[in-house]
């Protein structure tokens, strides 16, 4: 393959929100932060199939009450290019920040998701 065709990585932060019959719209909404990975040849392309990976996770049932309940793809937070700067294929996000205390970032080990959820 020419290297001008070559695919890129993309990772993409897609927002979805849960809503429920019953919840109106003063209500803070529970939404979701996903982040993926697409291929595509250039960040146009990745961003069309970005936007449809986000349409077909689209779900609905019910909730533990019993209530009607709907995830809805919101749109694309963010789309970042890998290619050239997270070679790595375990690397998925990056971000660069200026920040006084980079410490203060870092939370406890007992609130990361993962430990809190007992995963």
């Amino acid at each position: 393959m020419e290297e001008s065709l070559k695919l890129k990585r993309f990772a993409v932060n897609l927002l979805f929100v849960f809503r429920v019959d019953g919840v109106t719209d003063d209500e803070d909404w529970m939404c979701e932060s996903r982040i993926v990975i697409v291929r595509a040849l250039k960040a146009k392309d990745a961003l069309e199939k970005a936007r449809k990976k986000g349409k077909e996770a689209e779900w609905d049932g019910e909730n533990d009450e019993g209530n009607k309940t709907r995830s809805e793809f919101v749109g694309v937070m963010e789309l970042l290019c890998l290619e050239g700067v997270a070679e790595d294929e375990d690397e998925v996000w990056y971000d660069v920040l200026y920040v006084k205390d980079p410490s203060a970032l870092v939370p406890s080990e007992s609130d990361l998701n993962a430990i809190m959820n007992k995963d």
